[in-house]
């Protein structure tokens, strides 16, 4: 299987971005930047395994409520299985070799506490 970075080329991921004018908003910015680095590598992975015609990442804001936004992460990566849904944001669950399993555990955690 190709590495992250061997999929990174613009040839090989359709990267569409969809960014809406936001208010200011005070966020703590490196646990931001760690919780999008972990998304998407993740939807990397996931389309890594798909024909190369049909990976397409999407990135989107739009805001909500006050000071409130929504970073979307979307892509047509392989999907997770629907048995899988429930499990994916809880400690050391994985369905990936060599992986422990704490990532998205850690990004769900890190989402929280930021609200």
């Amino acid at each position: 299987m190709p590495s992250i970075s061997e999929c990174a080329s613009s040839e090989s991921v359709i990267v569409d971005r969809a960014f809406a004018d936001l208010t200011s908003a005070r966020v703590d910015r490196h646990r931001l930047t760690s919780i999008l680095i972990n998304l998407i590598s993740n939807a990397i992975e996931a389309l890594l395994v798909v024909d190369e015609s049909e990976r397409r990442l999407e990135i989107s804001t739009y805001p909500m409520d006050g000071e409130r936004f929504v970073i979307e992460i979307t892509d047509t990566g392989i999907g997770i299985a629907p048995e899988n849904l429930d499990l994916i944001f809880t400690s050391a669950f994985t369905t990936k070799a060599g992986s422990s399993g704490e990532g998205l555990h850690t990004t769900a955690n890190a989402c929280r506490e930021l609200g």
